[in-house]
């Protein structure tokens, strides 16, 4: 049984759920943690309320298409801190792309009580070069979808450099100064270098798994493992597929190089725990 932490769907530029919930079903998968796209993704160029709104229920329509595929979802919508420095770029003022976020994650919210949506993401830090300022309003925003996670008790995916200990250090006490649940909190696309000392602190994490992983699932902490697929025709390559993670898996386990307790550890266990689901 095969899961993947963190993908995204998109029926407008890629292969849609229903053909990808199609390979997920032959390949064995049983969950999938289903994480929005920015409007401008599904061609909503417009940075308006009502382009997230529409983002929102294409995700929720992805996930029923899984869903009749007989595959558990979860799913979450945020503001990623890419949109920050892109709705910037279109002539917001950095002041207006943070007050059009907060007003993202109040429809966030009541997406949530409504049931539409499961949790939070992607909110979080640019990994690239950019504004000071542009940092800064990606920072207040993540911070603000914590303390939405914490009211909610809800699960959050951060997108964050890759800085080892000083990322996980910093992370670690924001998560306490807002007083959030640390086991809802998921480092998205951990890298070996970050892995160890997130795990150290309590963080979740998920771990791409193009890297090399079977050291970092070894670890003693609550690790995922996802694909980040983007799934838009027009940038093959630019991520892995969700049944990628299928054949890495059952490769590591025939040659022996995992034991098949950690695969399902990895795999199942930890994907209950962390997102609170019926195990398959």
């Amino acid at each position: 049984m095969f899961s993947d932490a963190h993908l995204h769907l998109n029926p407008v530029k890629g292969l849609g759920a229903e053909r990808v919930g199609e390979k997920l079903a032959r390949e064995g998968f049983w969950f999938a943690g289903l994480v929005g796209l920015p409007p401008y993704h599904y061609g909503l160029d417009k940075p308006t309320l009502e382009s997230f709104e529409k983002a929102i229920n294409i995700l929720a329509s992805q996930a029923r298409a899984l869903r009749d595929k007989g595959i558990k979802v979860k799913t979450m919508a945020g503001f990623h801190p890419a949109e920050v420095d892109e709705y910037n770029k279109m002539g917001l003022t950095i002041r207006e792309v943070y007050d059009l976020a907060e007003r993202v994650l109040k429809l966030i919210e009541s997406k949530i009580r409504e049931g539409v949506i499961d949790g939070i993401g992607e909110v979080g830090r640019q990994h690239y070069g950019t504004s000071y300022a542009r940092i800064s309003v990606a920072e207040s925003i993540m911070i603000r979808a914590l303390e939405l996670a914490r009211d909610l008790d809800v699960v959050v995916h951060l997108h964050l450099d890759q800085s080892g200990w000083p990322t996980c250090h910093l992370l670690s006490k924001i998560t306490e100064l807002v007083g959030v649940k640390r086991k809802l909190v998921l480092v998205h696309h951990a890298s070996k270098h970050t892995a160890q000392p997130c795990v150290e602190y309590g963080l979740p994490i998920s771990v791409p798994v193009k890297q090399e992983i079977p050291e970092i699932i070894r670890l003693p902490g609550l690790i995922l493992v996802e694909s980040d697929y983007i799934d838009d025709n027009e940038r093959p390559g630019v991520s892995s597929y969700p049944w990628e993670i299928a054949r890495v898996f059952t490769r590591l386990v025939k040659t022996g190089v995992i034991e098949e307790g950690v695969a399902g550890r990895v795999l199942v266990d930890n994907i209950v725990e962390y997102y609170g689901v019926e195990p398959p």
